[in-house]
């Protein structure tokens, strides 16, 4: 883009107004930044152990004898 530029004999101002006007296309927002790396979102190691299957064991579980299946 700048060799373009130069190229076509634009002036140093020019050149420059065009990389910020690229730039500010290109380059995401302090919003959509900040989206990514508040203390809200999760961590790698928290999305790999979150990932996983939990295992669950409920209170009824434990209890003798088992409750029947809920019929519908």
């Amino acid at each position: 883009m700048i060799t373009d530029a130069m190229g076509q004999n634009k002036t140093e101002k020019q050149i420059e107004q065009k990389v910020d006007a690229e730039t500010h296309k290109n380059v995401p927002s302090s919003e959509e930044l900040l989206s990514i790396c508040g203390p809200e979102v999760q961590s790698i190691e928290d999305y790999v152990e979150f990932n996983e299957i939990p295992d669950i064991l409920l209170e009824k579980e434990l209890c003798w004898p088992v409750e029947p299946d809920l019929v519908y």
